[in-house]
């Protein structure tokens, strides 16, 4: 098992890297995740390179969709998992979401790509890992995408996004995915010319696939979106 780093005593996973949201490092902290996935891939063990044994318990994960964060008051804090549980979960039709009151929700209007699942946990209890935010759907292609997402707000790198969703996804067959908003930081940062333009910037969005989030209108609080694939 390699370790990353470690904070006091304790190893670090690369995604958890107090270096890899510092805009002052994003190049460096892509050069060193590039090298991270081809070492995994030359020797097949993704495990090695971003998880940590000492930190896996042997207490599985039951899924458990404790409902979609239903707000019976005021609440202007979309946070990443509210936004990602209203997406799995609107529905027109739904007397909770009519009276929802969440200041903004969001509605899928795509006609290829469906959410099939959402907050879906790693197999087993991992110590400082979350889940997969959505399991996006291409119904042309039949191909399964897990989708690591971040608010519009949120100014986290496309580089720690990417460690997060190759985290999560090892041993799945999931094809592991990023996805942003339009005018956020991460659709600035995925149209720099700087960093596109750099080599390592360039592998390391060719191991995931690329979706923006395009809201498409907004009415009475419900915003109509879309999943463009960019790459």
């Amino acid at each position: 098992m390699l370790f990353i780093g470690k904070k006091g005593k304790q190893n670090v996973l690369f995604k958890d890297d107090r270096r890899i949201n510092h805009r002052s490092n994003y190049l460096e902290m892509a050069h060193e995740l590039a090298s991270l996935i081809k070492k995994a891939i030359e020797e097949n063990d993704f495990a090695r390179y971003f998880l940590d044994d000492s930190k896996i318990k042997e207490q599985m994960h039951v899924p458990v969709h404790d409902g979609c964060g239903f707000k019976e008051t005021d609440s202007d804090r979309n946070t990443e998992k509210r936004i990602c549980r209203c997406m799995f979960y609107y529905k027109d039709s739904c007397e909770k979401c009519t009276i929802c009151h969440l200041s903004q929700k969001y509605r899928n209007v795509s006609k290829r790509f469906s959410i099939v699942d959402a907050e879906v946990p790693t197999e087993f209890v991992i110590e400082s890992c979350g889940g997969i935010d959505l399991i996006v759907r291409d119904e042309e292609d039949e191909q399964n995408y897990a989708v690591e997402v971040k608010p519009k707000y949120s100014k986290e790198t496309l580089v720690r996004m990417i460690a997060e969703i190759l985290t999560y996804t090892i041993g799945t067959n999931y094809r592991p995915a990023i996805a942003f908003f339009g005018k956020s930081r991460q659709d600035k940062d995925y149209n720099n010319l700087q960093y596109r333009e750099n080599d390592d910037f360039k592998y390391i969005l060719e191991q995931v696939d690329v979706f923006r989030i395009e809201e498409i209108s907004e009415k009475d609080g419900i915003i109509d979106f879309e999943f463009i694939k960019l790459c």
